[in-house]
């Protein structure tokens, strides 16, 4: 079952990349492999894995040394550390995988690596959402691309469950409502370039322009889906209401007008 997340779980992982110091002095080594990945010295990496060393070990932020090679878009690491045997389908505290993680950081080169290898871009995340569907929510143009040509279907329901928060509970977006609701408009451009369907509904019947208008999205965002040929006044929920409707009950005065404007040309086709 997936894991009901509010909106702002969409920003769950931040991680920044430290410049680990190493030092040698002569053949000893004072380092562990995160020091390795972090410095991308694959070098050490073999030689600290030749020695003995866990490739799973030490965890970071809960994060294995392979997902932080992932992270840093190391493919050359990604090779070396399961060549030793690291556990692809290891998954941090949040249930992702490291190719869960490439997708976040838009790691399109190490994210090639981790599929030659049997990474599997279609399974989900605890909290519902596949590889594609990640990119979508972090903005991960390259990513996406490169997922949308192995032949995903662009338009599946995720199982992704958002809180309410004073609108309508939603579950199952696509990756185009996914990315709506982020904000993330280069890649709403990107998914529509390749065929999303512009008011492709979630399960519970919210379409990626209700989407965006919920989560206080900026005219931008809905620009770029009004661009695409989004309907302001496609109804959904038990009161029918629109994107156009919501906008006015949310007080979001700034999309009114974006909305209206919408609304009329498309009476007037």
């Amino acid at each position: 079952m997936a894991a009901i997340v509010a909106v702002s779980a969409l920003a769950v992982l931040a991680v920044v990349v430290v410049w680990v110091g190493v030092t040698r002095t002569g053949d000893d080594v004072d380092a562990t492999l995160a020091d390795a990945v972090d410095a991308g010295d694959v070098e050490l990496a073999r030689s600290l894995l030749a020695g003995g060393a866990d490739p799973d070990a030490p965890r970071v932020h809960a994060l294995t040394p392979l997902m932080r090679a992932a992270i840093r878009d190391d493919a050359a690491m990604v090779r070396v550390l399961l060549g030793a045997g690291a556990d692809l389908a290891a998954t941090d505290n949040d249930g992702q995988s490291a190719w869960h993680v490439a997708a976040q950081t838009d790691s399109a080169v190490a994210l090639a690596a981790l599929i030659e290898a049997g990474a599997d871009p279609g399974s989900r995340s605890r909290n519902g959402m596949n590889t594609f569907e990640h990119a979508a929510a972090w903005g991960s143009v390259e990513v996406i691309a490169q997922v949308a040509g192995l032949g995903v279907d662009i338009d599946a329901r995720s199982e992704v469950i958002t809180q309410g928060h004073g609108h309508p509970r939603d579950v199952g977006s696509t990756a185009l409502g996914i990315a709506a609701r982020a904000g993330q408009v280069a890649a709403i451009e990107l998914l529509l370039g390749l065929g999303a369907a512009v008011d492709e509904p979630s399960t519970t019947g919210h379409s990626p322009l209700m989407l965006a208008v919920f989560s206080d999205q900026s005219p931008e965002v809905v620009s770029a889906l009004l661009a695409g040929g989004a309907d302001p006044l496609l109804a959904a929920g038990s009161d029918q209401r629109t994107a156009l409707d919501w906008a006015g009950e949310l007080e979001r005065e700034e999309l009114v007008p974006l909305l209206e404007a919408a609304s009329d040309s498309q009476a007037n086709d």
